[in-house]
């Protein structure tokens, strides 16, 4: 079985949400998941770009934030950046949690 390209797989969603554009919700979400779920390497790309992404805006923001603080003649404060530089690190952190859908037995350790 040959594999399939990103182009092939948005052309079966897409054909099969324009079949379905007269149906009911469920019909439509029935087709979608008939076509079935990207692959491994789609999924761990796709987690690849969003930390990197993340790790690329933590950094900006603390680059900002030590600007600011160093400045002697800053006129602005770095309210803005401190907000989105504890968010950004808060994501990322989040990252690292456990899923609580892993542990289902109810136990805690």
């Amino acid at each position: 079985m040959a594999k399939e390209t990103a182009e092939q797989r948005a052309t079966a969603v897409a054909t099969a949400v324009d079949a379905t554009k007269d149906q009911s919700e469920a019909v439509k979400i029935a087709a979608v998941q008939a076509v079935g779920a990207p692959g491994r390497g789609a999924t761990d790309l796709i987690w690849i770009v969003v930390v990197l992404g993340l790790v690329g805006v933590l950094f900006y923001s603390l680059w900002g934030i030590i600007d600011l603080l160093t400045d002697a003649q800053a006129t602005k404060t770095p309210d803005k950046l401190i907000t989105i530089f504890t968010t950004v690190f808060a994501g990322l952190i989040g990252l690292f949690a456990p899923s609580p859908l892993a542990n289902r037995g109810g136990s805690r350790t």
